[in-house]
């Protein structure tokens, strides 16, 4: 059975991973700078312990506090990222929400908890991270029920795909960079974190390279949910471009000062300015555009999930599939739509 005891403050602040080694039979420690470090080592080393588990599981969880239980289900998405199956930004939320916990809950014992207790003091989000390292721990053996209630699913966040005329109207008002922004989104079905992480070394006169989004912690490189894709270069987008950055590391879309921008370009400013008077809720909507026109046009489902980077077609179908029509070439479809200009 492993534990994370924090020592020092500040600066100094460490922690410490004591656990027993089975094979030696005796007690061994590891010390961490970072609790995250340290929860992903204390997982790994209990989840390893399930194999020596039998009969000892109902006092095991005696002695697992939520305080232990956060820990470890942050250890288990730090090991989620590492395996690339989870986004640095949803790893974030993990991590604020679980190092959040109130604090006088946090040494009490799991087998202590009411439901009633987590559902008062909890927010939404951190009573499903919670509730679902309890549904771990159940699946595993350790405990035979979960306190945490199972919340009704929220409804999908509704969104609008801009017509035509006015993502056509959008790159005739934006200026360069905005512009390339738009063709990026809206011809091209990128992300923003995909749009902001693009250099001129990922662009040629042929096709853009996506393989890698920006994070809150800067750029993340492989997938984001999907996978890493090249797509074919518009012409008009290319036409935006700044030919003598070809080749270079300068970011795509840049600050005055070459400098690149962060996540809340699309939320604030002039992009966002931008999309406000065209009605255009957000940027994502324009990736919307872009997968639509797709679908309308009749592509197959397996191209339009490679072309956008969905990590499975069933996401592709399960958000557009009522759209789907005959199936022309892909070539052929991409030349319609916003890429006619």
């Amino acid at each position: 059975m492993a534990f994370i005891r924090e020592t020092g403050t500040g600066a100094r602040r460490r922690y410490i991973v004591n656990y027993r080694d089975e094979d030696a039979m005796t007690g061994r420690r590891k010390k961490f700078r970072v609790i995250d470090d340290a929860a992903e080592f204390m997982y790994q080393l209990e989840v390893s312990a399930l194999d020596w588990r039998t009969a000892d599981n109902a006092e095991t969880v005696k002695r697992w506090t939520l305080q232990k239980l956060a820990w470890f289900w942050l250890g288990h998405q730090r090991d989620q990222l590492n395996r690339n199956k989870i986004r640095a930004t949803s790893y974030d939320r993990y991590r604020y929400s679980l190092l959040s916990l109130p604090a006088d809950l946090l040494d009490k014992y799991l087998n202590k908890i009411t439901s009633r207790q987590l559902t008062e003091r909890l927010d939404p989000h951190a009573l499903n991270y919670i509730g679902a390292a309890f549904s771990y721990l159940t699946r595993v053996g350790m405990i035979a029920h979960n306190p945490v209630k199972k919340t009704k699913k929220q409804a999908d966040r509704p969104w609008i795909i801009p017509d035509e005329e006015t993502v056509i109207a959008m790159l005739e008002k934006a200026e360069r960079r905005e512009k390339i922004a738009i063709w990026l989104g809206a011809a091209c079905a990128l992300r923003i974190s995909e749009v902001l992480a693009l250099t001129y070394r990922d662009l040629s006169i042929d096709e853009i390279q996506v393989n890698k989004h920006l994070t809150t912690r800067g750029i993340a490189r492989g997938r984001k949910r999907g996978k890493g894709r090249p797509i074919d270069m518009p012409i008009g987008l290319y036409e935006c471009l700044d030919k003598t950055l070809m080749g270079t590391d300068a970011p795509v879309i840049a600050g005055r000062g070459g400098e690149r921008l962060s996540l809340n370009y699309s939320t604030s400013g002039v992009m966002k300015r931008l999309l406000n008077e065209f009605g255009v809720a957000r940027f994502h909507d324009l990736r919307h555009f872009a997968v639509s026109s797709l679908v309308k046009s009749g592509v197959d489902i397996l191209d339009v999930s490679d072309m956008v980077g969905h990590s499975r077609p069933s996401v592709t179908l399960n958000v557009y599939g009522h759209l789907f029509r005959e199936k022309p070439s892909l070539k052929n479809a991409l030349r319609g739509g916003v890429r006619r200009i």
